[in-house]
């Protein structure tokens, strides 16, 4: 009923808006604001409704670009047994699935309590951003899809590191046998196949999920970018529905997480760039739902030309008005976990860090707002329509010097838009951490400036010393053992500009390739022009050039 009347506010209600460049509408030469523009029935406000998913889907793809590709994507679904919801059941004779109310709390709460863990309990390292949806199932129960991007020094760049935050496998009963039984209980796909052939995953013989999936004894990445996890073959089975099921059924999870939330939590590695754009429209893809229309077939025999004539009209004009509030409402289903959520007000989408909208256009190209029965003369006389954020972004740059140093993609970081003056203001307190009346863009920079970290002063003394005695390529091993051990707060002021040549850091990536890792993990470091690190991507050309060349000159 909330919904349906919010859906009746914008429909009837609120004023009828239209919208269109304003070039067209000065060379338009009509005045009549109704028989001209489109029309807006359902705006990006609207929670659920086709323009804000498709925000949504914008505002995780600019992310994306700031901050990278998501490592992690985590599917975290309501488990209706929690303790809790039982507690709050007792002595009440009530089934969970009769107190909707409890479950969308108790999942809030513990969806709240995740996203601490990752961000400052750092559960899996260094988190940039973080972006989850909330969905529910037919059946009622919620479930999130989360996106987690990891800082540089907590990715997984090899398999061994995802090896040890994911796993699907079925564990050692007498080793573990509390992850025994949560794996048993809810990281299990089907049983499917030839053992049920009646499963709902089922399609045409095979299973939509492609279980059941092959033995590996070695997690690796297919062409397509996405992970094959390790599932070797091994005696460790379980038993559900009568059917012995093995390795092969595992959906991947993270031992410590399920452990903990005691729930269906599937943690997948996604780093590639094949399924980015996949996974951000899969978690902004909107309600599920069915469409179906039933009509009465006729045939041209049957059709005089007059009413031929009036089907073509109703045709046009069902062409030319599109009742967005309908074709959201057709087919719409709510479940009462759903309804429960949406009355609590709790968000089904979360982003962090937030996202500026930074529109551009051509010139007299912004898009303008105007209602229905406004006249197109005043609409376009009026000054402020020619105000849009990226023309007034131009007009600072001409009067303010700091202005002409940002970048449009940058310049909200120091500049907020006053939306009833139509004009940019310098913030008060920009985003970063100011110290001594000097900005600076981390707070990792702001903290070394007020001397809260450490200065590297002994690893800077010892590779000082090193040099006095030790050959250039010790030194540049030694180096890169810092590194790896994550000793040197900031690499970058190991070395002077002057003597980071591109050759030394072709080296330096040469022995980082060795541990698996490489400059671009960390963010303090320069990166290798690509024609000093192409030959590093040849293994042949490598074992070709790693030759002592003492023992070679000897030789000779």
């Amino acid at each position: 009923m909330i919904e349906s009347a919010r859906l009746a506010y914008i429909k009837t209600q609120q004023p009828k808006l239209r919208s269109q460049t304003f070039k067209n509408l000065n060379q338009s030469g009509q005045s009549d604001a109704s028989n001209y523009g489109k029309r807006i029935l359902l705006p990006s406000s609207f929670t659920g409704g086709a323009r804000y998913m498709m925000q949504k889907y914008l505002d995780a793809m600019a992310i994306c670009k700031a901050v990278g590709y998501p490592d992690l994507f985590i599917t975290v679904t309501c488990n209706p047994n929690w303790p809790e919801i039982y507690r709050c059941l007792k002595d009440k004779w009530l089934n969970p699935q009769d107190r909707p109310d409890i479950i969308a709390w108790l999942f809030k709460i513990k969806i709240n309590h995740l996203i601490q863990d990752f961000k400052k309990h750092k559960f899996f390292g260094g988190i940039q951003a973080i972006i989850y949806t909330i969905e529910f199932q037919k059946r009622g129960l919620p479930h999130a899809h989360i996106c987690l991007f990891l800082s540089a020094e907590s990715k997984f760049p090899t398999a061994k590191e995802i090896d040890l935050v994911i796993s699907a496998e079925i564990p050692d009963k007498e080793m573990d046998a509390e992850l025994y039984e949560l794996v048993k209980q809810f990281m299990i796909h089907g049983p499917c196949g030839t053992d049920n052939p009646h499963c709902p995953c089922m399609v045409n013989l095979k299973c939509s999920k492609k279980f059941p999936k092959k033995y590996v004894d070695k997690t690796c990445v297919d062409s397509e970018g996405y992970p094959v996890y390790r599932r070797r073959q091994s005696c460790n089975t379980v038993e559900k529905n009568g059917v012995l099921i093995d390795n092969r059924f595992v959906v991947p999870y993270n031992a410590m997480l399920l452990k903990k939330y005691q729930c269906h939590i599937n943690v997948e590695w996604c780093n590639q760039t094949g399924s980015i754009k996949y996974l951000f429209k899969y978690i902004n893809k909107g309600p599920d739902r069915v469409t179906a229309s039933v009509y009465e077939s006729t045939t041209t025999a049957n059709v005089n030309p007059q009413n031929e004539e009036m089907t073509n009209n109703e045709n046009l004009s069902n062409k030319t008005e599109v009742d967005k509030v309908k074709a959201y409402l057709d087919c719409r289903y709510i479940s009462a976990c759903e309804a429960a959520w949406r009355i609590f007000k709790f968000d089904i989408h979360y982003g962090f860090p937030s996202v500026e909208i930074l529109p551009f256009h051509c010139e007299d190209g912004q898009a303008i707002v105007y209602d229905d029965n406004s006249n197109l003369c005043d609409v376009v006389s009026n000054p402020t329509v020619k105000m849009s954020m990226f023309t007034e972004w131009m007009k600072c740059n001409q009067t303010d010097a700091f202005a002409r140093t940002l970048k449009y993609i940058k310049f909200s970081r120091y500049f907020v838009w006053i939306r009833k003056a139509r004009r940019w203001v310098r913030r008060k307190k920009p985003f970063g951490a100011v110290v001594d009346g000097k900005i600076y863009d981390t707070f990792k920079d702001a903290c070394f400036a007020r001397g809260l970290l450490d200065d590297d002063k002994e690893y800077l003394m010892a590779i000082n010393e090193a040099s006095t005695w030790a050959t250039s390529d010790f030194l540049r091993t030694f180096f890169v053992m810092l590194l790896m051990s994550n000793s040197i707060s900031r690499p970058d002021l190991v070395l002077p500009k002057e003597e980071i040549e591109n050759i030394c850091l072709s080296h330096i990536e040469k022995l980082l390739l060795g541990y698996g890792s490489t400059l671009s993990n960390f963010s303090d470091m320069p990166n290798v022009p690509d024609n000093y690190i192409s030959a590093l991507n040849n293994q042949l050309i490598m074992k070709e050039l790693s030759y002592d060349r003492a023992i070679l000159k000897r030789n000779l």
